[in-house]
């Protein structure tokens, strides 16, 4: 993935954090580190991410649970 496509899959992430009250910690070169709010599973926020990474690039983009 290119660096448009990585920024705009970032900022994608950044306003879902916002949007439902989850903490981003650090911003990754491919991704954020990501605290969930309560009672939210990881697997949870991969599909929700995974969906709204993929409409804001316009393309099927993959979203994964990566250990820190």
């Amino acid at each position: 993935m290119g660096q448009e496509a990585e920024g705009i899959s970032r900022a994608a992430k950044l306003a879902w954090c916002n949007a439902g009250g989850h903490t981003p910690h650090n911003l990754q070169h491919d991704g954020v580190i990501i605290e969930l709010a309560r009672g939210v599973t990881p697997a949870e926020a991969v599909a929700s991410l995974h969906d709204v990474c993929s409409h804001a690039l316009g393309f099927v983009q993959p979203v994964e649970v990566k250990p820190m």
